[in-house]
Order: C-alpha cells, then structure tokens, then sequence
C-alpha cells in the first residue's frame, strides 16, 4: 500500500516518508535511503525527509553523511531527532 501511494503521488514527500519509515523499521537502509532522497527531491525543506535519511546512513555505516544531514537541519532550528541522530553519529 505504501509503494502504490509513493507510486500514485510521487511529488508527494509524505509518502516516500512513511515508505522510508517503514523501511528503517526493516532495517533495509539502502532503500530507505532511495526513498528520504525522493522525499527530498519533493521537498527539499523537509527536516523529516533529511534525518529519515539520516537514520538510513547510520544503518548503512556512513557516519559523515549522517552527521551532514543532521547539521543541515540543525542550521535552521534544534530539531531534537536531529541533535538526537547526531549524538549517535558521534558516538
């Protein structure tokens, strides 16, 4: 269901979101990945699109992509789930 909304809309950030999300959830970060980078395509602004992203590059390894994600986000406002994914880039 979530890959036919994504498909149906595909401008619409929030459905390669939940997609991302659910993918987190099965711990497939390369997909996740895919799908935070359509959401940002849709939606460059979106500080949720750009730490699910985030979240996937920690899954996948890839620290500084993770903490660069976290930092974009962070120049406009302390968004907590950025600071949060951060820390753990760090640690």
């Amino acid at each position: 269901a979530l890959t036919q909304q994504a498909l149906k809309s595909p401008r619409q950030a929030s459905n390669w979101i939940a997609r991302g999300r659910h993918l987190l959830t099965r711990k497939d970060g390369q997909a996740a990945a895919a799908d935070f980078n359509r959401a940002l395509q849709a939606s460059p602004e979106s500080a949720e699109a750009r730490c699910g992203r985030a979240e996937a590059m920690l899954l996948l390894g890839k620290f500084r992509e993770a903490i660069a994600d976290c930092n974009i986000v962070l120049e406009k406002e302390a968004h907590p789930r950025a600071l949060s994914l951060r820390g753990d880039a760090y640690f």
